[in-house]
């Protein structure tokens, strides 16, 4: 079946930002960004989607078109991939006041203004952000995001027996041995906390819904009590994950550097310091991160 619809974003909207934003890496698999389509494979209700976003207008007057495949039924396909594609693009975050906060911001501004039309990106699911979290544990960038492939490949569900596979499937891994999991370059630990998580995921424990209703310091702490899952990991689902943009994962030691890098030092902040040195941005520390983000893209030629 094929469902097409027209989304409307709150501007200003790119989607080039935005998915670079979720993608933050070549060695993503999962999100594809090639001739301004954005594509993934979303599992909606257990089924493999084919979505494929594109944007059309200015940054000042986006419309996106989306485009969902699937070889099986889905029931209200249409409603569920707008759902899907509002919260992994952020096409209705309001950031009006964002923009009334840095406008002055001889620092900020520039960066905002470079990056235009950025919007909050999150992932799917919660399982989703905290695998990402995990995966990412101790090791650079582009480690975790390989071994993320490497796992959405093993079990995720590709389309029409394409290359491409959505992000790993929680009921896939729940029955698999702790060793297909390592071989894929996991440590046993990471093995296990996936797997975990997995089992978690399925006996509805990470209910995004549930979460939702959460503030943010009852949801750090239901996350951080997570076997596996320590305050960054948690802090890095709440704004990935749940959208909370006032968080800046300030255990991150990328997002750290490259705070530390922009405000012109090079040595490394404590957790202490970044949330010092981001505190002034308050509700919107979030977008600090995403825009610092973008700004180490760019300068790596990839944005």
């Amino acid at each position: 079946m094929e469902k097409s619809l027209e989304i409307s974003p709150i501007p200003p909207f790119s989607l080039k930002y935005t998915v670079w934003a979720l993608k933050r890496s070549v060695a993503n698999e999962v999100d594809s960004f090639k001739r301004e389509v954005f594509s993934r494979i979303e599992l909606i209700d257990g089924k493999a989607v084919l979505l494929e976003v594109t944007q059309k207008g200015s940054n000042e007057e986006p419309k996106l078109f989306v485009r969902a495949l699937s070889k099986e039924p889905v029931e209200e396909l249409e409603v569920k991939v707008e759902k899907r594609v509002q919260k992994l693009l952020g096409v209705y975050v309001e950031l009006s006041r964002f923009y009334d906060l840095v406008k002055g911001d001889e620092q900020v501004f520039p960066l905002v203004r470079k990056f235009m039309g950025l919007k909050p990106p999150r992932f799917s699911t919660l399982f989703e952000a905290l695998v990402n979290a995990v995966a990412c544990q101790q090791v650079s960038l582009e480690v975790g995001l390989t071994l993320l492939s490497r796992l959405s490949r093993r079990f995720g569900k590709s389309f029409d027996g394409s290359s491409s596979h959505s992000f790993a499937d929680p009921s896939r891994i729940v029955s698999a041995p702790i060793s297909s999991i390592r071989e894929l370059g996991f440590s046993f630990r990471k093995s296990v906390v996936i797997r975990e998580l997995a089992s978690f995921y399925l006996k509805g424990e990470l209910d995004d819904e549930s979460f939702e209703k959460m503030g943010n310091e009852q949801a750090f702490k239901a996350l951080d009590a997570i076997p596996g899952i320590g305050r960054w990991s948690a802090e890095y689902a709440l704004l990935r994950g749940l959208g909370r943009l006032e968080v800046f994962p300030a255990d991150d030691v990328g997002a750290a550097k490259n705070l530390g890098s922009w405000l012109g030092t090079e040595r490394k902040l404590s957790y202490e310091e970044v949330n010092k040195l981001t505190s002034k941005w308050g509700s919107y520390r979030g977008m600090i991160y995403f825009h610092l983000l973008l700004k180490k893209l760019s300068e790596e030629g990839v944005v």
